[in-house]
């Protein structure tokens, strides 16, 4: 069962980084898992479902990886080293900024309250533990600050990120191949 969920999840992922997140249809991403779309709304109740679950993969992915990397000797007490650390490490994730620019206006209206409920339970499960690295990394700015930061810096990066691509008035989105 966790097999066939990754190969959804991994089809969603190839077929969103060709074609965008609105060219992407259940349909072709149950084709390319080699399920039936039938099978595909068992574990997924929809598209925005679904792609909530791959925002949370890459999400976590980023907090474990940041996680360890601010952790490593000589990151303490630089805040400009911290910094570009997690700047680049956002910058480096191309499909992160882009689901996170979707998370609000896109995925997160149309999905079910459980569903949306879980999703944020685990959203906040990942930046609370950048959080806890960042207290322990930052000594010298306030605690309540450096529990904050996290959601402030991703909110920020998926705003600047969904403006990158925008040509006024029309409403476009970034390219179909994300690239940094």
């Amino acid at each position: 069962k966790a097999i066939r969920r990754a190969s959804m999840l991994s089809s969603a992922l190839s077929l969103y980084l060709e074609m965008g997140y609105e060219q992407t249809h259940m349909v072709d991403i149950a084709d390319g898992a080699g399920v039936s779309k039938g099978n595909l709304y068992r574990y997924f109740e929809s598209k925005e479902a679904l792609f909530l679950e791959l925002l949370l993969e890459q999400l976590e992915t980023w907090s474990d990886e940041l996680t360890d990397r601010l952790a490593l000797p000589g990151r303490m007490g630089f805040a400009s080293a911290v910094a570009s650390e997690i700047s680049r490490s956002l910058c480096a994730r191309p499909p992160l900024l882009e689901l996170l620019a979707l998370r609000s206006p896109v995925l997160e209206p149309r999905v079910h309250r459980d569903t949306l409920n879980r999703f944020r339970d685990r959203f906040g499960r990942a930046l609370d533990a950048v959080s806890g690295q960042l207290v322990l990394s930052l000594p010298e700015i306030p605690p309540a600050l450096a529990e904050r930061l996290p959601l402030w810096t991703t909110a920020l990066a998926a705003g600047l990120w969904s403006h990158r691509y925008a040509m006024p008035g029309d409403g476009s989105r970034p390219p179909a191949r994300l690239q940094s």
